[in-house]
């Protein structure tokens, strides 16, 4: 550093008198002051007053230098590198070194094993070659090589947990391929081996001595037979206990399968029967089938007791007949009641004889009055002797009592004062009268008895005109016992009146009239009261504000409509229920009214089942209408006035008893089970009075109203 002397003296003396004049500082002031490498820091203070680079504060930069100078080098920059000798990718661990940069046989991976050779290195397969080409320190792993394992005690089957791989055909010395050996320090515990009573698992099933056991039982009565509740198992005999369990009673050593029977009540040789047959001292009994007290020879048993139909005493022949047996006294009956192999007579100790009676009918039965003591029946002779007709082979007691005046059957009853007579007739009786009987009383007779019948379908005896034949009535009674009674006899609003004797008025939607509480000008009173002779009553509504619907109908027996055009027409329900109502029974009369500009909007919608229609909206007829039919409605009636009407078109199965100008007037109808009466005008309903031609009054008018009432009114049900 001698320049830097010599630098120092030139500045110095060059400037010497100014530097000290200027800032009256000393020479070591000076020295402190010096920066060599101009980088703004002090000697003092830079760590290498050399190097512009290096100084506090720096960026510190891969150099090898401390920049910073702050005692590091290169801190935070730079990493450890692994040589890469045969270029595979990975290096050698043992080679690290700390660089800036990665140079070209530098790699970051450590894991290479051979670094000397590229195919040797992680991730490449390892086959059989002897070498560990994978680095994972296991040899020839992913080679076509076998598993072996280790065979300790020679039996063949290996122990899993010691294995081995070899790439070799034969297994190494002391290894085998099977790994199943559950206890390899003993050859003689392996898959398959036998298993022996020894405590141990020999074949490896988990199961030790498996099937090789014995069942011991306990003889507690010491008479070698054991007892099924107390087993034990073992490999070997045990004291007090033996190989079978066929002791039933192992408190009793007379008691066991090779003791004798005995008859004792007690099943001494455990077959599970006690005292049978072959019990040491069983006895000998005789099957006795007829109880008499004597067996069948041939019938033998032997028991402790005797058995159920056995005795003890043998010697009957005839083990199906109680009154055949030694004992017994012979009598005449043709065999050998007391087994001394005599019969009847040939039996000096034969006692009785048979009475036999002569039949001279030969019907089989004798009369009382001839008879004959005997062993065998003399011929014409017979036991019965309830005879009561011999010389009649068709009267005896086997005989059918019939109506003939003759007692058949010799009960002493004659015809139908016997039940059992065959002929008799089931006679019912008629209360009423009216030829049709009643169940509750019945005579059995021969003969007609008075006040009775062959009849028995009346349903109600008292009444003689309740029965099959009469004529279902509005009254509430099943008239013609069928059973049952029409809706219309009921009474479905409860007001205690049937449906058959109640009549409902529909009003019109512009006038009172067809209204059947009023007098006044178009009400139908008096037209009303006539229809209360026939006993009905009624009642109005009003057709606009009322839908006709079957809950409406079913409480009425007629219905009474004034269709105004008005009105209008009927909707599809309510020409449904009316139909329905009217085909089950019920009664509708049917007046047309013009009104509006549709006149026959309603009768249009009439059901088409009725047969009358609208032909024309206009009404132009009016005045006389003959009426010229000899039906009820028309009975007696020859003209109707009327002011004017509907002009209606009759179909089937509506019928036209009255016409005007060539239209109808008066129309009828049976649909179903009801009736209709249709009129195209409605004048000869009002009251009277209401017109001086035109009214319920008017000539003929009254008495169809009243026709009309009659028909609808006649409930034939």
């Amino acid at each position: 550093m001698r320049w830097s002397g010599l630098l120092w003296f030139m500045l110095v003396g060059c400037h010497s008198d100014k530097l000290f004049m200027d800032s009256g500082a000393t020479l070591d002031d000076l020295a402190a002051a010096s920066d060599v490498d101009r980088d703004g820091v002090p000697s003092s203070e830079d760590c290498d007053d050399e190097d512009a680079a290096a100084f506090p504060g720096a960026t510190e930069v891969c150099d090898g230098v401390d920049n910073d100078c702050d005692g590091e080098v290169d801190e935070g920059l730079a990493f450890t590198a692994y040589a890469d000798a045969d270029g595979d990718g990975f290096g050698d661990p043992s080679s690290a070194v700390e660089v800036c940069a990665l140079q070209a046989d530098q790699v970051l991976d450590d894991t290479d094993c051979d670094d000397a050779d590229p195919l040797i290195h992680p991730g490449l397969e390892d086959p059989c070659d002897g070498i560990d080409n994978d680095c994972d320190l296991l040899i020839d792993e992913d080679g076509d090589g076998q598993i072996w394992y280790l065979d300790l005690d020679g039996d063949g089957h290996g122990d899993l947990d010691s294995a081995t791989t070899g790439c070799s055909e034969e297994p190494p010395e002391g290894f085998v391929a099977l790994s199943d050996d559950c206890d390899d320090e003993n050859d003689q515990i392996y898959p398959g081996a036998p298993e022996r009573c020894d405590s141990l698992d020999n074949d490896c099933n988990g199961f030790i001595d498996d099937g090789v056991t014995t069942t011991w039982y306990r003889d507690l009565d010491g008479d070698g037979a054991g007892d099924s509740s107390v087993p034990l198992e073992g490999c070997d005999p045990t004291a007090g206990y033996v190989d079978n369990s066929a002791d039933c009673d192992d408190t009793d050593p007379s008691i066991s399968p090779w003791s004798p029977e005995v008859c004792n009540g007690i099943d001494d040789d455990c077959d599970g029967y006690a005292d049978e047959a072959d019990a040491l001292d069983a006895g000998t009994w005789y099957a006795d089938g007829d109880g008499d007290g004597f067996g069948d020879p041939d019938g033998l048993r032997t028991a402790c007791v005797a058995p159920a139909g056995y005795t003890s005493v043998g010697g009957d022949c005839n083990d199906l007949d109680s009154a055949i047996h030694p004992d017994a006294a012979e009598v005449c009956n043709g065999v050998d009641d007391d087994c001394d192999a005599l019969i009847d007579a040939d039996d000096d100790d034969v006692s009785g004889t048979v009475s036999f009676f002569a039949d001279s009918d030969g019907d089989g039965y004798g009369s009382e009055v001839v008879v004959v003591e005997a062993c065998e029946a003399p011929s014409g002779y017979v036991l019965d002797d309830s005879d009561c007709d011999d010389l009649d082979s068709e009267v005896n007691p086997a005989a059918i009592e019939v109506c003939n005046g003759i007692d058949d059957d010799c009960d002493a009853l004659v015809d139908a004062v016997d039940d059992g007579v065959a002929d008799a007739t089931t006679y019912y009786i008629d209360a009423d009268g009216d030829g049709f009987g009643a169940i509750t009383y019945t005579e059995i007779s021969c003969d007609v008895p008075a006040g009775y019948v062959l009849d028995d379908t009346d349903c109600d005896d008292l009444d003689a005109g309740v029965n099959p034949e009469a004529l279902e009535v509005c009254n509430g009674i099943d008239d013609d016992c069928d059973g049952d009674v029409s809706w219309q006899e009921e009474d479905p609003d409860g007001d205690g009146i049937p449906a058959c004797l109640e009549s409902l008025w529909l009003e019109s939607s512009r006038t009172y009239h067809n209204d059947p509480t009023r007098s006044a000008t178009y009400g139908s009173l008096e037209a009303a009261v006539l229809l209360s002779d026939y006993g009905v009553e009624s009642e109005s509504a009003e057709l606009y504000s009322s839908t006709i619907s079957s809950e409406l109908l079913n409480g009425y027996g007629i219905l009474v409509i004034y269709g105004q055009g008005y009105d209008g027409p009927l909707s599809a329900d309510e020409q449904a229920a009316l139909e329905e109502w009217v085909f089950d029974g019920g009664r509708l009369f049917y007046l047309g009214g013009w009104g509006g500009s549709s006149t026959c909007a309603m009768v249009s919608s009439l059901p088409d089942e009725f047969g009358i229609g609208c032909a024309s909206s206009s009404y132009t007829w009016s005045g006389t209408s003959s009426l010229s039919s000899t039906h009820p409605v028309a009975d007696g009636v020859s003209t109707i006035i009327g002011l004017g009407g509907e002009l209606w078109t009759v179909s089937e199965p509506a019928t036209t008893l009255a016409t005007t100008s060539g239209w109808p007037t008066v129309v009828i109808s049976e649909h179903g089970a009801g009736r209709i009466v249709g009129l195209s005008d409605e004048w000869p309903m009002y009251n009277r009075e209401t017109s001086s031609s035109y009214d319920i009054g008017a000539q003929d008018n009254e008495l169809l109203i009243d026709n009309i009432w009659g028909w609808l009114s006649e409930v034939e049900l």
